[in-house]
């Protein structure tokens, strides 16, 4: 039996977010495959109001406030998103 990559289950567990004006960023929706195995293919999705960009540790992009990340799954693995406003 192929092993459980739990990284989608993860991937929103950590939020680091940070702002400096009245508008606090808000996380409109995110969203992911519920569990993948090594090899799938996995989407994240992400709506967040009032962020300038977001970024996501392991990757030198900055991705926009409303946008998405497909992977190939090949770890178990934490994904950390942060939104900077």
């Amino acid at each position: 039996m192929r092993n459980k990559i739990y990284n989608i289950i993860y991937f929103f567990i950590l939020f680091l977010i940070v702002s400096c004006s009245a508008r606090y960023i808000k996380i409109n929706s995110l969203s992911s495959n519920q569990e993948a195995y090594k090899g799938d293919s996995v989407t994240f999705n992400w709506n967040i109001s009032y962020a300038d960009y977001v970024k996501i540790y392991g990757f030198d992009k900055k991705f926009s406030s409303t946008d998405s990340l497909k992977i190939v799954a090949d770890s178990s693995t934490n994904f950390i998103l942060t939104a900077y406003h």
